[in-house]
């Protein structure tokens, strides 16, 4: 499979492309995508070193949008190398006195550091972009804060986990250390921060 490579986009295009919107808008969300599954004979050190060995360089890519601007993220070499924060920051969200965390995403080609803080039901993540597929981090820095309902943040962080622990599963994808991969598991196990009855 050959993917087209994304193309960068020019300052002067991005008031078409992205149109203005309101800073109390929430627009947050992640489509997972259908990427294309390796056999892995191996056995791997952990779940993070499982993903790359499971999917290959060339296949879907997972979107993440950010206040309507869409990301791409390469499930080969940008997933793995974030997927331990956001797993720490799920359980800790779902704390009673979680305050604020701090994520970067470390990745060469979706590389963001993201300052978390509770108010009320909601998440305040302020925000700083790096890298991402594309070169549009400025326009990305110029809609820097997101506000999102934390079930909404945990659910969609969710369709990411789910992704990875099926596919894992369905390949069965053996692993020295499970330690991440059944912290995954609990977290899909239960329902999201802001659900419970």
């Amino acid at each position: 499979m050959i993917l087209k490579p994304i193309p960068k986009i020019r300052p002067d295009t991005t008031a078409r492309l992205f149109p203005p919107i309101d800073e109390r808008t929430t627009m947050f969300w992640i489509q997972p995508g259908s990427p294309t599954l390796l056999d892995v004979d191996e056995i791997a050190e952990n779940m993070y070193e499982a993903i790359p060995l499971l999917y290959p360089v060339d296949t879907d890519y997972m979107i993440l949008s950010w206040n309507r601007i869409p990301i791409a993220v390469n499930y080969h070499t940008d997933v793995y190398v974030f997927v331990y924060d956001i797993v720490q920051l799920l359980e800790d969200i779902q704390t009673a006195n979680f305050a604020d965390a701090y994520v970067s995403t470390g990745s060469s080609d979706f590389f963001a550091q993201w300052w978390i803080r509770k108010e009320k039901d909601e998440l305040v993540i302020d925000s700083h972009w790096d890298t991402v597929v594309g070169n549009y981090e400025f326009l990305l820095n110029e809609r820097s804060r997101l506000t999102v309902e934390t079930a909404v943040l945990t659910g969609e962080w969710l369709k990411l986990l789910r992704r990875l622990v099926d596919d894992l599963t369905s390949k069965s994808v053996r692993m020295k250390d499970e330690d991440l991969f059944l912290r995954t598991k609990a977290l899909l196990a239960r329902p999201p921060s802001g659900t419970e009855a």
